[in-house]
């Protein structure tokens, strides 16, 4: 079965219902016609002869006026200096189309086809004069592509750009439309090419009866694979006659959003890297990072079998939480998945964390990116509160093309080119504006993302964490008719009470805000439901508090600071107030450098060289050098 763009269907069929065409969008790309992978002008113009459009012309700002065949020159400039068309008046009558067996207009030889002619019309305003009279003549089936018609005009639009508009138009509106024979019906034809259609003047094609936009898309998944089908021997390591379903399979899905020029750019990079094609997964990261190193790869069945010992050493009372991550880690590094063998281009794991404020959410996060890649600067922390406005999301993804800024990018989409191996998290995800979370769909779908530039980055080799604290707190009226925020969890819940609690919370969340699909999207079995602070708990915290403030003395001053008994038993009081256990771990580490390390500091600096001893008594602590 051959295969033709899509866009190439839908233009041939508005022209033959007598409309003029503005392709914006993937223009400067390959197209698939019949099976060919052709550029794009060439797809253009056999849309075109395949329209029934004998006399094809293209325009633009360097070249002038263009044409395929000499002939089709010739004829279009005997069409131009007809004095007929001079004279006749614009706005003819319509007559209705006939069905006939009549000749239609041959294109006559010209005089000596080989002999080099000078280019004709490169002023826009000639060219566009010579079009309007021309597509007005009946005689023969003309039609003329205006390539990057969005540079022709400028946003301010001076007098002279606004002559050329309204000679565009009434070229589109003086047409010959031809009443009888195959092209009964269809119309001579302006085709504009903009890749940026927001440089298009609005009013030159909306609610006009006679122009149809159409967009021109990324190859969709049969276009990719008829081009390795038909690539297929210029890659290297293709060694069978032609490829088998499952590599056509894979390379469908893992290729979805990639260009054809970024498809033979892969071709490409087969033969420099010398990765087979057979290994599309590897080939495909290698191309787009640009690196060999896998850091999913060091993630060894050994440093998994450690990994539970080490994270609940960095967070401390949070098990459950530390086995979930584990089980995603595992599938995302064993890669058996539910597709079968067809690679998945969807991220290498999604979590979603609810908890109470300081129970480790942020710090689980980063300790999994230490754990996987080795390099802290691996984690990414967007703050979701700062996209509370529906316009934010521009900050994500970049503005659209056209806007002021739209050069910079977007945040999400510059930290994925620069770091395809990171682990994102979005904090208070329930912060966001509901429209900004659709754009986490096509993430969690498709694994890819387009910014305002048109390029689009991926996520399949990123780990996406979603923290969220629904479900802690309400807000409750007072007698004097203002309100305060109260915790929402019963203290006597135990832990799977209390994951019950916050996954209905959650759920809830998402079908109220109209968001269940990005809920389905995450799972949830990915919610992940934090204990919160108990008193077995803070005694560990504490400990590892006391400990960084050791060794940050040591390290940096060669000072010894040790805590007596007395400074824990205070330390276990105080974090138990109520005060404190709402703040979780960050309210010991708030008792911690207000009572304790500010002391430790000056003493340090009163004492150099000296051991400090830090202890409790009546309440208050003391620090002092050994005695």
């Amino acid at each position: 079965m051959t295969t033709t763009a899509r866009w190439i269907r839908d233009v041939v069929s508005h022209l033959r219902r007598g409309r003029h065409v503005v392709l914006h969008g993937n223009v400067r790309d390959l197209a698939m016609f019949e099976g060919v992978p052709l550029a794009f002008a060439d797809a253009l113009d056999a849309a075109l002869e395949s329209a029934g459009y004998e006399v094809r012309a293209r325009w633009n700002q360097a070249d002038g006026i263009t044409f395929t065949d000499p002939a089709m020159r010739s004829r279009w400039e005997e069409l131009e200096r007809d004095p007929a068309l001079a004279a006749a008046p614009r706005g003819r009558a319509y007559q209705l189309p006939r069905r006939s067996g009549a000749a239609e207009a041959a294109v006559p030889a010209p005089p000596d086809a080989m002999a080099p002619q000078p280019a004709l019309h490169v002023a826009p305003h000639l060219a566009l004069s010579s079009a309007r009279r021309v597509l007005a003549a009946s005689d023969a089936a003309s039609s003329m592509v205006v390539d990057l018609a969005d540079r022709v005009f400028s946003e301010q639009q001076p007098p002279d750009e606004r002559g050329l508009l309204v000679t565009m138009q009434l070229a589109m509106d003086e047409t010959a439309r031809h009443t009888a024979g195959p092209r009964a019906g269809m119309r001579n034809a302006l085709v504009l090419v903009a890749p940026v259609l927001g440089q298009i003047p609005t009013w030159l094609y909306r609610e006009h009866p006679l122009v149809q936009v159409v967009g021109v898309a990324r190859p969709d998944r049969p276009d990719r694979e008829a081009f390795l089908s038909r690539q297929w021997r210029g890659f290297f390591g293709a060694l069978a006659e032609e490829p088998s379903g499952d590599v056509v399979d894979g390379f469908g899905a893992l290729t979805d959003g990639m260009s054809f020029w970024d498809l033979e750019a892969l071709r490409l990079a087969s033969h420099h890297e010398r990765i087979a094609i057979g290994d599309t997964r590897k080939l495909l990261d290698v191309f787009r990072h640009g690196t060999r190193e896998d850091p999913w790869e060091r993630l060894n069945i050994e440093v998994l079998g450690h990994a539970r010992e080490r994270l609940t050493r960095q967070v401390m009372g949070q098990e459950a939480a530390v086995d979930a991550v584990l089980d995603v880690l595992t599938m995302a590094r064993g890669g058996i998945g539910l597709d079968g063998a067809r690679p998945s281009p969807r991220p290498k794991g999604v979590l979603f964390f609810v908890g109470p404020t300081g129970v480790g959410k942020t710090e689980l996060a980063k300790a999994v990116t230490e754990l996987v890649f080795h390099d802290p600067t691996a984690f990414a922390r967007f703050d979701m509160s700062e996209y509370a406005q529906e316009h934010a999301a521009e900050r994500l993804t970049g503005a659209p093309p056209s806007y002021i800024g739209y050069e910079a990018g977007g945040q999400l989409t510059n930290r994925m080119k620069e770091r395809p191996f990171s682990l994102l998290l979005f904090d208070e995800i329930e912060k966001a504006h509901p429209r900004i979370l659709d754009r986490f769909l096509q993430i969690l779908d498709d694994g890819r993302l387009t910014d305002g530039l048109g390029d689009t980055v991926y996520f399949g080799q990123a780990f996406l964490i979603f923290t969220s604290n629904i479900g802690s707190t309400r807000l409750e009226r007072l007698p004097d008719g203002t309100d305060r925020v109260v915790s929402s969890v019963d203290p006597a819940l135990d832990g799977a009470a209390l994951a019950d609690h916050y996954r209905s919370a959650v759920r809830e969340h998402f079908l109220r805000i109209g968001r269940p699909e990005l809920l389905g999207r995450i799972g949830e079995e990915r919610v992940v439901a934090f204990d919160r602070l108990r008193d077995a708990h803070i005694d560990g915290i504490l400990a590892k508090f006391l400990g960084g403030i050791r060794d940050s003395a040591r390290e940096k001053y060669g000072v010894e600071v040790s805590f007596e008994p007395s400074l824990l038993e205070f330390g276990r009081k105080e974090c138990q107030h109520p005060a404190v256990i709402a703040l979780g771990g960050r309210g010991i580490r708030n008792f911690v450098q207000s009572r304790i390390l500010a002391p430790v500091n000056r003493a340090v600096l009163a004492t150099p060289g000296r051991a400090i001893v830090v202890r409790a008594r009546e309440g208050e602590v003391i620090v002092g050098p050994v005695l």
